[in-house]
């Protein structure tokens, strides 16, 4: 069976999908933003809440290829939890060996971290993780279900989530809830093979329109945030409007997030680019990327002691400087994850075991051999 190429112009969007997620906890965990004046603050803000509708066209992403391949879970959930449990354990274990984790990290922490899958600073691959091995049932229930009531039912559910979203962050509580990002991803999924194979809404529309919208409805937002920023509002009026940012901006399950990130998609699907190596390239490990700079006990010491934010945020070229960072950082943590592949995938993914394991997801989730034969 030949091998298809990459989508050229999907993998772009994927590498600046990761980029805009890693600019985004650079500024807001590396404390950037608040380091520079609210009347500076517009740029900084652009590019920090990307990262929210990033996430959303990441998991677009996998989801539009999934709905029509999803024979193959268990190699896609095995080779991504193995690079999550390599990363995990060898990050915390050369930060204990170093002496660097001495009275920063709890038994709990160094638990979580030894048995990873669970935690806020890694919710989005957990979320990933058990959306795959949902996907098999997702699509049975998309093909017994009529398309008017799948239709109805995403409405609702979507209704449901905003409205407790925006309870949420009306209360003033976490908007990071593994069990609520985890259904907001099924709901992608469903809504994304529906309009794929119903309304072909991602390519029926112009996608000059689609950036046009997308990229007028972000300026739009971030507009909103800079004038709450700076704008000398009453205190009951600010906290309120703050309340708004936080559901409209801060979350990435809110509507205008998620119609922001359905145009952005839409243009770089229908964005024909010439395969291009370098692209697909640069692409491929984009998981690993997250998984490294969000490593629980790690990404502290990655933004204060490796990237020193406080020898240089606040000054005259922070911005600059940032960007450059993250565009860094990227290539640094990339090289890494090719290291990887080359001295442990090279041989633990042809390992009997590796094989067992895919195998066995495979049949509980009810995939045949027959049904990965076909594809």
């Amino acid at each position: 069976m030949a091998i298809k190429e990459r989508n050229s112009s999907i993998e772009l969007a994927r590498i600046l999908a990761m980029l805009s997620i890693v600019c985004t906890h650079f500024f807001q965990q590396g404390r950037i933003i608040t380091s520079v004046v609210p009347e500076d603050r517009f740029w900084f803000l652009f590019l920090s809440n990307g990262g929210r509708i990033a996430v959303n066209v990441f998991v677009l992403i996998s989801c539009y290829f999934l709905c029509d391949n999803a024979t193959k879970i268990g190699k896609a959930w095995v080779r991504s939890y193995t690079q999550l449990v390599f990363y995990s354990w060898a990050i915390t274990t050369t930060l204990l060996l170093l002496g660097l984790l001495e009275g920063r990290a709890s038994a709990i922490e160094l638990g979580i971290c030894y048995l990873p899958f669970f935690g806020r600073p890694l919710w989005f691959i957990s979320a990933y993780l058990t959306l795959l091995l949902a996907i098999p049932f997702l699509k049975k229930a998309e093909e017994v279900i009529p398309t008017h009531i799948t239709r109805a039912f995403l409405i609702v559910s979507a209704l449901i989530l905003w409205v407790n979203c925006f309870c949420v962050a009306l209360f003033d509580q976490s908007n990071m809830n593994y069990i609520l990002d985890t259904i907001w991803f099924m709901l992608l999924f469903l809504a994304t093979s529906h309009i794929k194979h119903t309304t072909k809404l991602f390519v029926s529309i112009n996608k000059w329109c689609c950036l046009a919208i997308g990229v007028g409805l972000y300026l739009i937002l971030n507009a909103l945030h800079f004038s709450l920023v700076t704008s000398c509002f009453s205190p009951s009026i600010a906290n309120f409007l703050q309340k708004i940012n936080a559901f409209c901006i801060v979350d990435f399950k809110s509507p205008i997030n998620i119609l922001i990130a359905f145009c952005c998609f839409s243009f770089f699907l229908q964005t024909k680019l010439k395969t291009n190596k370098i692209i697909n390239f640069l692409a491929a490990p984009t998981l690993a990327i997250y998984i490294i700079h969000q490593q629980p006990l790690f990404y502290n010491f990655l933004w204060f002691e490796i990237l020193d934010v406080n020898a240089w945020r606040g000054g005259p070229y922070t911005l600059l400087i940032g960007i450059f960072l993250t565009i860094v950082l990227y290539l640094a943590l990339a090289s890494i994850e090719y290291i990887r592949r080359l001295l442990i995938d090279s041989w633990l993914l042809k390992t009997k075991f590796i094989y067992f394991i895919e195998n066995k997801i495979d049949n509980l989730l009810g995939i045949t051999t027959q049904q990965k034969e076909t594809k």
